[in-house]
């Protein structure tokens, strides 16, 4: 049983998504309107402002350093069901996907709010009746290396409830098994 090794729905083609399972593609739309990036901005910034920090191993990054990177961050609106419309904001320094800023922003009462704070790869939306949709994130570190946390959407909040780790298995199949910091596993949503 192993999971997709790209969870990252907005850069797979549909033809490559298929073999992974089911992905919110119908609802992907490149960009964002100049009105949304405005009101997107200053939930943004922050964030940004702390990720450049590490990465430049710098304790506070120019305003002028941070709006440029601003400006080469990828937005990718989809539909998280009940919730709404949010959006998927990457920054990625190196082109590489676990170096990645992979944040989670949803719109109310006319601005945005940082709904999860992420790196590696995904968001994957999870099948299943839950109003508000499970997510998937990633973590790899080469093959059978790979880290997927499962957030689920609880009391307000997207919080990691399971957690599944890919290992080398026998015979150089990777297995499933559970994440050391003891969260329970997920079923395996993309079987074989």
């Amino acid at each position: 049983m192993v999971l997709a090794a790209n969870l990252d729905a907005h850069s797979q083609t549909p033809a490559a998504a298929a073999n992974h399972g089911p992905t919110n593609l119908d609802s992907v739309k490149p960009g964002i309107p100049d009105s949304e990036l405005a009101l997107l901005r200053p939930a943004v910034l922050p964030s940004l402002r702390k990720q450049i920090g590490i990465f430049n191993d710098e304790t506070s990054p120019a305003a002028t350093e941070v709006e440029s990177e601003f400006k080469k961050c990828e937005f990718t609106p989809f539909k998280l069901g009940a919730l709404g419309q949010a959006v998927l904001v990457v920054w990625n320094p190196l082109n590489n996907a676990n170096a990645e800023m992979r944040n989670l922003y949803v719109r109310k009462d006319g601005t945005y709010h940082l709904l999860i704070a992420a790196e590696g790869f995904g968001p994957e939306i999870l099948p299943g009746p839950r109003p508000v949709p499970d997510l998937v994130f990633g973590w790899g570190e080469g093959v059978c290396h790979a880290t997927y946390s499962r957030y689920r959407y609880q009391n307000g909040h997207y919080k990691v409830d399971a957690c599944n780790q890919e290992t080398e298995g026998n015979g150089g199949d990777c297995a499933i098994t559970s994440c050391a910091n003891k969260l329970p596993m997920f079923p395996n949503p993309f079987p074989d």
